[in-house]
């Protein structure tokens, strides 16, 4: 196995090119049984494939925990696969960022930390935690929350977005509860200061709420329509974990005392707990 291609927007049509596989453990789906040194192929020309994105910034963690690969696409060596799979991917615009693939040589295993930037190991460590919140924690974390922490991640995000290529429609905004913003970077780049960290403390909070709030989130349908939001204090947990994240994981954003404030709430709830 060669080592990875220079990444092309044409797709497997033109030759090998290297992105990256998120692989949740709960749906592995083709990439079951995926490991360094290992081709990885479908057994037939029918969906689904496997999608290689191009950067690590493209990539969006919805389920947690998971495995992160570097892969090198294999274009396949049946005429007719080949034709399948460069129709599937002509149909994708070309800012989508990814490749779909029917063959993968997995060239390494990369620490899954490294999504959510040079501090991405206190990223997934607020991940994980807040996986695991229960209706005691979630409510110790809501009342200890502090009340200038939404004034300072709007400020944090500020910052970053005062660095990006189109910050005009967002910037000065309140982003109290924000976890990307990706009508402000450039394609292929992360649309967030953790990548996609704070949308996946977002959807392991909402998970927690699910299976141990008491009720952890409320269901309204009016015309037809079903929302659903947080209940309290689901909703002050999950702020406060996103605000930890901002502080853990985009240090550089954060100025004076504000640290102090994203995190007072998990220092109290979850760091003290350990």
């Amino acid at each position: 196995m060669t080592g990875p291609a220079p990444a092309s927007a044409s797709g497997p049509a033109s030759g090998p090119s290297s992105g990256y596989v998120y692989v949740a453990d709960a749906d592995p789906g083709r990439m079951a049984g995926a490991e360094a040194g290992r081709r990885v192929a479908n057994p037939d020309p029918e969906p689904p494939y496997i999608v290689a994105t191009r950067s690590l910034g493209g990539l969006t963690v919805w389920n947690w925990p998971g495995r992160l690969f570097r892969v090198e696409v294999v274009p396949p060596e049946d005429e007719r696969w080949r034709e399948r799979i460069d129709r599937a991917n002509a149909e994708l615009v070309p800012e989508a960022g990814y490749t779909r693939a029917m063959s993968v040589d997995v060239v390494a295993e990369l620490p899954v930390s490294a999504l959510f930037g040079p501090h991405g190991e206190r990223v997934a460590e607020v991940i994980e935690a807040t996986r695991g919140l229960t209706q005691e924690r979630a409510e110790r974390l809501a009342s200890a929350r502090h009340p200038g922490a939404g004034e300072a991640y709007s400020a944090a995000w500020d910052r970053w977005l005062a660095a990006q290529p189109n910050p005009g429609p967002y910037l000065g905004t309140p982003h109290e509860g924000v976890t990307a913003i990706p009508g402000a970077r450039a394609i292929g780049t992360a649309a967030s200061p953790v990548g996609s960290g704070f949308t996946a403390v977002y959807r392991m909070a909402w998970l927690a709420a699910r299976s141990r709030g008491r009720p952890g989130i409320a269901v309204v349908v009016e015309d037809g329509e079903t929302e659903e939001y947080f209940e309290p204090p689901w909703r002050r947990a999950f702020l406060a974990a996103v605000e930890a994240a901002m502080a853990f994981g985009a240090p550089h954003l954060v100025e004076g005392g504000e640290a102090g404030v994203l995190t007072a709430a998990w220092d109290a709830a979850v760091t003290g707990d350990r």
